[in-house]
């Protein structure tokens, strides 16, 4: 995906950089407007699937999430079965007290770190997905920023190009 969209911004770029001088044009290039147009048709085109990704991902958080609280009920009912199991057993029911607060406290802790886990990995994979996206809008942004300036130059330079051939030529009736 990401790959998809440098190569777009590279094939403008390309099309920039081989683009043929203006004739009294004094730096300016014609640009193959159609071609520039199918490159960002390009990237239009690829911006979806990033965003998809993106959606993707936190999908795959809440799947995540969704074993971690499964995970943590399995280990609340384990837990709850052994409590019974120690109660069951009179001559040592105090230390079975203890041991079962124990064992739940830890199978709570172990399902809050499985959740946090899960958290911060689906955290970790928005904030990639978040950067690229970023970084493509910039570059996308600045590159249109770019061509605008590019595409205004150069209608600029035609005006002037055809006020001076106007000059030319309405000098050259007068003369006659």
């Amino acid at each position: 995906m990401e790959l998809k969209i440098t190569e777009a911004l590279n094939q403008i770029e390309k099309v920039l950089e081989e683009s043929k001088p203006v004739f009294l044009g004094g730096g300016k290039i014609a640009v193959d407007k159609n071609e520039i147009i199918k490159w960002i048709e390009e990237l239009k085109k690829e911006l979806p699937s990033e965003l998809k990704r993106s959606i993707e991902i936190v999908e795959e958080r809440d799947k995540i999430l969704g074993e971690a609280k499964k995970e943590s009920s399995i280990l609340i009912e384990e837990t709850q079965q052994t409590i019974n199991h120690l109660i069951d057993q009179h001559e040592i029911t105090k230390d079975a007290r203890q041991k079962a607060q124990h064992i739940i406290e830890m199978a709570r802790k172990d399902a809050r770190d499985v959740q946090l886990g899960a958290i911060e990995h689906a955290n970790e994979k928005l904030k990639e997905v978040e950067g690229r996206i970023k970084i493509t809008f910039d570059t996308i942004h600045k590159e249109i920023g770019s061509f605008e300036n590019f595409s205004s130059n150069v209608i600029s330079t035609l005006q002037k190009e055809r006020e001076e051939v106007r000059d030319l030529v309405s000098r050259g009736v007068h003369r006659t």
